[in-house]
């Protein structure tokens, strides 16, 4: 049954000033993404759908300059501030011009999952938190539900080990619950790119975290993507069992979330001129559906687009979104999901976890 609600959990929205290398190091001049996406782009991608509620902004991996512990006013992480200030437009309803939003469209975003640094101790996140609450406003804050900081990014074992396994970052995320906002981490690892073992490493220190006592047990944790596990095989290969061990591990405790989305990213390529069809979509996840629905429950699994990233290895523009909502409805129907439960699935979750 097609949704009656839903709330996207996952996407990723930037202005034209912030479309370069400059402002995002990992675009490329001339590639897909290196151009403005805002509300306006998405509310045309998803076809004004009548069911849609609203959205979460996930934080968009912003240019950072190398850390200075001298600089009081993270200078080095200006750019992060600048999305702020653009959260802070979209809430407000005052787009610069050529920003593609309206003001009632902004209210559209429910809710907001910033960047913060959790690489550098509890007292430089603990001012860096304030200071983007200041540069936010008590409006533009009101909305942020939760804090992402892209571990996938350390492809060195050693380095990542050093940092998730470190008592200073438990700090980070044990502090997180203690905040007046209640905010969650957005566990951002890929097993595709990096390799399994982040996920493995992530989940050592989750399971470390709660078992260290009661003020570890409160974080909320929210797996994004599938954790990028590409979905290219017939069956399930050693990487993806490894995958599936970790799966089971996190989906027993009871605030660790996952979102449904980012499939098209892990899959081959489709073109814009024939799409797949759902069922096809839904076959070729099968082998890693049926781990993520035989641990995790309907209400510890959300909706979410990845747009406008699921254009890149989706059907396109035009396609993408809507492609991707039949066939998340087509994997709902395939496992025999109650209306109550789907509904959980399409926008329940999201407001659960989100506190949205």
């Amino acid at each position: 049954m097609p949704p009656r609600r839903i709330i996207d959990s996952h996407i990723h929205l930037w202005p034209h000033s912030a479309a370069s290398p400059s402002g995002h190091s990992w675009m490329e001049p001339g590639a897909l993404l290196t151009r403005q996406f805002s509300i306006g782009d998405y509310i045309a991608a998803n076809k004004h759908d009548p069911a849609l509620e609203g959205f979460v902004y996930v934080e968009t991996d912003r240019k950072l300059n190398p850390f200075r512990s001298e600089d009081q006013n993270f200078e080095w992480a200006s750019e992060t501030f600048e999305e702020v200030k653009w959260l802070k437009r979209i809430v407000e309803g005052t787009p610069l011009e050529g920003e593609g939003f309206t003001k009632e469209q902004g209210d559209l975003m429910k809710g907001a999952v910033i960047w913060a640094p959790v690489d550098h101790g509890l007292d430089v996140f603990k001012r860096y938190i304030q200071m983007a609450r200041d540069v936010a406003g008590d409006k533009t804050w009101k909305r942020v539900k939760g804090i992402r900081f892209l571990l996938q990014g350390i492809h060195d074992e050693t380095k990542f080990k050093q940092l998730v396994l470190s008592a200073g970052f438990a700090d980070v995320l044990r502090y997180l619950p203690q905040t007046e906002e209640r905010l969650s981490f957005d566990v951002g690892v890929d097993a595709t790119r990096a390799g399994v073992w982040q996920l493995e490493v992530a989940t050592d220190a989750i399971e470390s975290l709660r078992a260290a006592g009661e003020s570890g047990k409160n974080t909320v944790f929210i797996l994004s993507e599938f954790c990028e596990k590409p979905f290219r095989n017939t069956s399930l290969t050693e990487s993806d069992h490894m995958w599936a061990s970790c799966i089971e591990r996190l989906s027993k405790d009871p605030n660790v979330y996952m979102k449904l989305s980012g499939g098209f990213s892990e899959m081959q390529k489709q073109e814009a001129s024939n799409p797949w069809p759902s069922s096809k979509v839904a076959d070729t996840m099968r082998p890693w559906l049926d781990r993520l629905f035989k641990c995790f429950s309907p209400d510890k699994v959300m909706f979410g687009s990845d747009w406008p990233v699921c254009n890149v290895g989706g059907p396109g523009i035009e396609h993408a979104w809507s492609s991707w909502k039949v066939a998340v409805n087509k994997i709902l129907e395939n496992y025999h999901l109650t209306d109550e439960q789907q509904a959980q699935i399409w926008h329940g979750t999201a407001l659960e976890a989100y506190r949205l």
